[in-house]
């Protein structure tokens, strides 16, 4: 009886033993575990920004990651997130909304860069604004076999403007792009002028234009807040909203019995709720660079990245977080009534007849301050206190 209770208390002594140990073993794993994890939070928080991005990065090879903690330093470089969620890899950036032009995010935004082929965001709106879109082109030896992406035009062949457009905006057909630089212009000189004034109207002052195409050439640049300043005009444009839209369209193929197919190389029309442009870009010496854009909820968001790994992720990122954060709201309608005067008893109607709508998150506040006298009849809008728009009142007797 004795031997059988030291039995049964050595196997219950063998057991209390083990669960210490299996207790200690996990708890060293836990304390291991939040080490980690801190470290990863002193680096920049880095876990939200890991896996798709480090894979990304490491595909494109533009940092060598052979190990965690090469993924947290080079990560830690390039992962710039504000306290709204935005971040990028991109070495500039900015995301805008298309209406106002408020910029919800930016990164090195001024910063004069090599664009590759978002160039002919810049060349699109140029032909668009000086040529009928209809006329014929009669395609010149100097637009025929341009290096790089083309839509393998011919000397002699007819397509008309229009046609070139979605060669130019679909397939990114720099063959295409000389083309209409020279229908336009007469040459590629004279048409690069062309680009600059377009730039130089919309207040663009860290772009230089030398092609319609993008291909790497000396002082030709522009900035992600100029690229994105031209997009947004470009898109308020019916026919360039439409071309940048488009998937896919068939155009002339002289001399064959079958069309043209261009397909669009913009991936974020397939894969991205909203999803509507509007440009690829890419040169060795530019790297990836990308413009999208997307409407959800009558809001136009556009994105602008430069020297971009994974462009299209990153963009379709920055997109999400800026529909999630930001809602337009409506501050003056059209044909506001704003205020009335007497005058020897006749009264003078004072109207706002522009509209203005805003991007602001649910934490921003607005009013509308109006002043009406003698000499100013207006509508101040004020966001967070701030003046951030004047409108002019119109009077109506």
């Amino acid at each position: 009886m004795i031997i059988d209770m030291k039995k049964t208390l050595l196997i219950f002594c063998v057991a209390l033993l083990l669960i210490c140990l299996c207790a200690c073993f996990f708890k060293t794993q836990e304390i291991a575990r939040v080490n980690g994890r801190r470290e990863v939070e002193a680096t920049g928080n880095l876990l939200e920004c890991d896996k798709q991005f480090a894979n990304a990065l490491a595909y494109c090879g533009r940092y060598n990651i052979r190990s965690q903690n090469d993924l947290l330093n080079n990560v830690a470089n390039v992962c710039q997130r504000n306290e709204k969620g935005f971040s990028t890899s991109a070495k500039s950036c900015v995301v805008i909304e298309r209406d106002s032009c408020r910029t919800l995010f930016s990164k090195n935004a001024n910063l004069q860069l090599p664009m590759a082929s978002t160039t002919k965001i810049v060349t699109a709106l140029t032909v668009i604004e000086n040529c009928n879109l209809d006329e014929v082109v009669t395609i010149p030896k100097q637009a025929c076999g341009v290096e790089g992406s083309s839509i393998y035009l011919r000397e002699g062949e007819h397509l008309t403007v229009r046609e070139l457009l979605y060669g130019l905006m679909l397939r990114s057909g720099n063959d295409c792009a000389v083309a209409l630089a020279l229908h336009t212009s007469g040459s590629v000189e004279n048409f690069a002028q062309l680009m600059n004034k377009t730039a130089k109207k919309l207040g663009c002052d860290h772009s230089n234009f030398v092609n319609p195409h993008g291909l790497p050439a000396e002082n030709h640049y522009t900035s992600a807040h100029d690229l994105a300043t031209i997009t947004c005009n470009a898109l308020k444009n019916q026919v360039f909203a439409q071309i940048v839209n488009t998937k896919s369209i068939k155009i002339s193929n002289d001399g064959y019995d079958y069309p043209r197919v261009l397909t669009n190389k913009n991936k974020l029309l397939s894969s991205f709720d909203g999803a509507n442009g509007v440009k690829t870009g890419y040169t060795k010496k530019a790297g990836r660079c990308f413009v999208g854009s997307a409407t959800r909820n009558g809001m136009q968001v556009v994105v602008v990245v430069l020297n971009c790994g994974p462009m299209f992720e990153e963009t379709a990122q920055m997109l999400d977080v800026a529909f999630e954060n930001y809602t337009n709201r409506c501050i003056v309608p059209n044909n506001k009534l704003c205020g009335v005067t007497y005058e020897r008893g006749k009264p003078t109607y004072y109207y706002c007849k522009e509209g203005f709508s805003y991007p602001l998150t649910q934490n921003e506040t607005f009013e509308r301050k109006i002043t009406i006298d003698k000499d100013v009849q207006k509508i101040d809008v004020l966001v967070n206190g701030e003046v951030i728009k004047t409108l002019p009142l119109s009077e109506m007797k």
